[in-house]
């Protein structure tokens, strides 16, 4: 039983474990909030007076209910009670393994399975429980000594918190200010081109090895008045080059942040590099033609990379970038609580990203005034939102692959939520569909041992169309001067796409094989 005269140097010792450890469970969060990594490039919110008052007030509370709960724990004799307060240590520390998991070693999920499944592992695991419940308290000084060890990194939080919020130093992120849009062009061409990107969409476990539990009709229908690319490919691995270089229309071989709303794009061809922002792209040779443009996408900050060619412009953070960031103190405090739960966290917020970029998607589709929209939409790409035999979004969806799998059917129903939309509008019948994603399942592993870098590729006429098939090998950075020749009228049905697309072919990406891997790409 512990003695309730506790030298005071003790008691300092104590208050400085649970400091750390409070810091430590919060590390996602300040983290994210304390370190412009990549200036704010990817985030959507900016780090505000709340958030950094919300973090250091919650880094105090945490810190006073867990010296109290020691003080308690400390009064008892029960054995039980003792490995109850280290049972619940080492869950509050999980946030700090997922952390240096992810942010720090950069172990996707996928190679943390593989890991996990692992039969030495499993030893490991078995060992150290046993040594645990033998010698309890040498394990339990062992990780309060750890715990002050770390004291220093809990005292740097609390004072650049505190400098933040008194203006001291700053952080470098983006200016919060959205681009002044061009106006719509009053007389816009008749022809319409919808460019729907759906994230991660794989074309071998979606059409030619499709498992049998999974039922894309939508998907099919489509297929059935469309020309398909059997053996289309991206430009690159991953949304983080993908994106730029199918909307410059340039070979991409890498991709580096350079700003909190730039980045620098290495090219294949000529060695050399050039600035998204700054070289011509899609919208803004589709604008020269005298068109109206549209986006709805996500993970990259379109409005303030391409704002200035764009009439209209939605983009929204990917979850795992935004942890804890909000402009009020009480939703502050409630994503830095939900950070310490990260994979929890990141599915609430893919979900209620979801919600809001189909609202914004299905607007757009529907308005005759746009010649060219991408949607860039956040499905089938992870976290695993969806039970298809309730039909519900859900937080707490099904792990991979099953969830995959999951998100997949979800796809199929939203492009049959926007198809619907637009035969309701009669726009259906008047545009152009270029239906593909960005690049392959690179998980797909997970599913039966099998990789596949080929992505769908789905063009659909104004009107009824009918099936034909695209055998040749293609690039799907085509896509740019395949929508040009589309607005300017120079191709007028499947056929004429299909020899167009036949004598247009680009060189197979070098970057798509292994493509450059950036800590914020991980999970893209």
């Amino acid at each position: 039983m512990a003695d309730t005269n506790q030298p005071q140097s003790k008691r300092w010792r104590n208050l400085a474990v649970a400091l750390s450890l409070a810091n430590l469970c919060l590390i996602n969060s300040w983290f994210a909030t304390l370190f412009d990594a990549d200036e704010g490039y990817f985030n959507g919110e900016r780090v505000s007076d709340p958030a950094l008052l919300a973090l250091g007030s919650l880094l105090l509370a945490l810190t006073a209910l867990f010296f109290l709960g020691a003080q308690w724990v400390r009064r008892s004799s029960s054995v039980w009670v003792r490995g109850g307060a280290f049972l619940g240590v080492m869950a509050l520390l999980l946030p700090t393994v997922e952390f240096v998991r992810g942010d720090l070693c950069q172990v996707t999920d996928r190679e943390a399975l593989v890991f996990l499944k692992t039969p030495w592992v499993w030893a490991a695991a078995l060992l150290a429980l046993a040594v645990s419940v033998r010698w309890l308290g040498w394990v339990i000084r062992g990780v309060r000594f750890l715990l002050f060890l770390l004291f220093p990194l809990a005292c740097f939080t609390l004072v650049r918190v505190a400098l933040l919020l008194l203006h001291l130093q700053s952080l470098h992120q983006h200016p919060g200010r959205a681009a002044s849009l061009p106006p719509l062009s009053t007389n816009p061409p008749a022809q319409r081109v919808m460019w729907i990107l759906f994230d991660e969409w794989d074309q071998r476990v979606s059409f030619d090895e499709r498992p049998a539990s999974v039922r894309l009709p939508e998907v099919d229908r489509l297929c059935r008045e469309s020309l398909c690319a059997s053996n289309a490919y991206p430009p690159f691995g991953c949304t983080f080059g993908s994106l730029p270089a199918l909307t410059t229309g340039l070979p991409v071989a890498g991709v580096e942040v350079t700003g909190h709303s730039e980045l620098k794009l290495e090219l294949e061809q000529t060695n050399g590099a050039v600035r998204w922002s700054e070289v011509p792209n899609i919208f803004s040779r589709v604008r020269e033609l005298g068109c109206n443009t549209a986006l709805v996408g996500w993970y990259h900050p379109y409005s303030r990379l391409l704002g200035k060619d764009l009439n209209y412009v939605e983009w929204h953070a990917m979850p795992s970038n935004e942890r804890g960031l909000s402009a009020s103190f009480l939703d502050s405090i409630a994503q830095q609580l939900l950070a310490t739960l990260p994979a929890l966290q990141r599915r609430l917020l893919q979900v209620h990203l979801y919600r809001h970029m189909l609202a914004q998607s299905l607007e757009v589709v529907t308005d005759p005034q746009f010649n060219l929209a991408l949607l860039h939409l956040p499905v089938p790409h992870k976290p695993c939102i969806y039970r298809p035999a309730q039909d519900r979004l859900t937080p707490v969806g099904a792990a991979l692959p099953q969830g995959y799998l999951h998100n997949l059917v979800l796809m199929d129903r939203t492009l049959g939520r926007l198809r619907r939309a637009m035969e309701d509008a009669g726009t259906w019948n008047t545009s152009w569909l270029i239906v593909t994603t960005d690049h392959h399942w690179r998980e797909s592993e997970c599913l039966d041992g099998k990789r596949d870098l080929r992505i769908p590729f789905i063009v659909k006429p104004p009107g009824r169309g009918e099936f034909q098939a695209l055998l040749p090998e293609i690039n799907t950075r085509v896509t740019h001067d395949l929508i040009l020749a589309l607005l300017r009228q120079e191709l007028a049905d499947i056929p004429s796409v299909k020899a167009w697309l036949e004598t247009h072919r680009l060189p197979r990406a070098r970057a798509l094989d292994n493509p450059p891997r950036h800590p914020s790409s991980l999970n893209d």
